[in-house]
């Protein structure tokens, strides 16, 4: 299971999962990045999906990231390894009882860096670290950031090198063409990162056996609600629902 960044766009995959549970798909590894490895921790750990949505719908995304873009003082990923460890506390990769890993980008190196031992909640910080917005992580030997900035938006590349031969990739940030842009500094940018995370991301969800792409559109990344929240969900459950159902035809 690939669980794509996005955000709070990343609430999606709650829906998702319920999908994947209702269908009683085994799942043997997940490969997540930013706000999916949210979400990826949390059941990669065991939590029960309908605890892992309880916690999605309350979470606060806007205070927890803090957006200051393009500060001289970068933020800090802090607040989101604070509330990893408040749910899961200090758990290593070795506690998972699915074998977990983030896609993050090393920028000394230029290049991929999977995050797969020591601290989770740190790991999963670091890969939420987006330029502009937060400070990167240091972590073990790397620098690490967001891991869509070198491609891996959706890391399907990731699930396969852990040992995955047929990958189903929840990919939350889908770019169609839009009537209409709210003409404010956040939405541009937000709709500037999204076309770029896309198009960079291509090769790697080409290479899923199955993608599901929720229908979330240009739903409001900054003031989220848990109104919201719940459309989210309910456009992951709808999409994976769509997907899965063609796949129980085929086989």
């Amino acid at each position: 299971m690939v669980l794509g960044g996005g955000v709070s766009h990343g609430i999606a995959h709650v829906g998702v999962l319920k999908v994947i549970e209702r269908f009683h798909i085994p799942i043997d590894y997940i490969a997540a990045t930013s706000s999916g490895g949210i979400v990826g921790a949390f059941y990669a750990a065991g939590m029960e999906i309908e605890k892992i949505e309880e916690i999605a719908l309350k979470m606060n995304w806007h205070n927890l990231v803090r957006i200051h873009l393009f500060r001289k003082e970068m933020v800090t990923i802090s607040g989101i390894e604070d509330m990893l460890k408040k749910y899961l506390g200090d758990k290593q990769f070795s506690d998972m009882k699915i074998p977990f890993a983030v896609a993050a980008t090393c920028l000394k190196k230029a290049d991929l860096c999977i995050l797969n031992e020591g601290s989770v909640a740190k790991a999963v910080a670091a890969g939420c670290a987006f330029p502009g917005a937060f400070a990167p992580a240091k972590i073990n030997s790397f620098l690490a950031a967001d891991g869509g900035v070198i491609g891996y938006q959706v890391p399907v590349d990731v699930a396969r090198k852990m040992g995955a031969n047929f990958v189903i990739a929840s990919d939350v940030v889908p770019v169609y063409p839009v009537e209409d842009i709210p003409m404010d500094p956040l939405h541009i940018f937000e709709r500037a990162v999204n076309i770029l995370m896309n198009k960079l991301s291509e090769d790697q969800t080409r290479r899923a056996n199955i993608l599901v792409q929720p229908a979330i559109g240009e739903e409001d990344l900054w003031h989220l609600d848990e109104h919201k929240a719940r459309r989210m969900v309910s456009a992951g459950e709808i999409a994976a629902e769509k997907v899965l159902r063609k796949l129980a035809r085929k086989y």
